[in-house]
């Protein structure tokens, strides 16, 4: 199977503004707000620095190596086949823990909107 790459600029904008948006934004801020109050607004700004860099970092890797899977492609070659295993499975297992703490911001919301009990919303 060859992966193409069809997405044009406004798709991968629209895809990163909605992720950024509704995560990001929306659920996150509540829960962060709930837990540390005004100075919440410190770790928001920590993070964007550490996802400034690391936008960078991915947008060299995927002009360094334009196939699909960047940075599993990058270590594969430059360090061992072993390793980039691992790094894809790493990279697997945040977006699994990423999704999971999206789905827990969510359930809180539900819980506040809905009446249900805290145990089915998750909260």
């Amino acid at each position: 199977m060859r992966l193409e790459r069809n997405l044009t600029l406004i798709d991968a904008i629209t895809i990163g503004l909605g992720t950024m948006l509704g995560a990001g934004v929306f659920v996150l801020t509540g829960l962060a707000a709930q837990a540390a109050g005004p100075a919440s607004i410190y770790s928001f700004v920590i993070a964007g620095c550490v996802v400034l860099l690391t936008a960078l970092s991915f947008a060299e890797l995927s002009t360094a190596f334009p196939k699909a899977g960047g940075p599993y492609t990058y270590i594969r070659e430059a360090f061992s086949p072993a390793l980039a295993f691992l790094t894809g499975w790493s990279l697997w297992v945040g977006l699994a823990l990423t999704t999971s703490f999206y789905a827990v911001g969510f359930a809180q919301y539900i819980t506040y909107v809905f009446p249900v009990p805290p145990l089915i919303g998750a909260g």
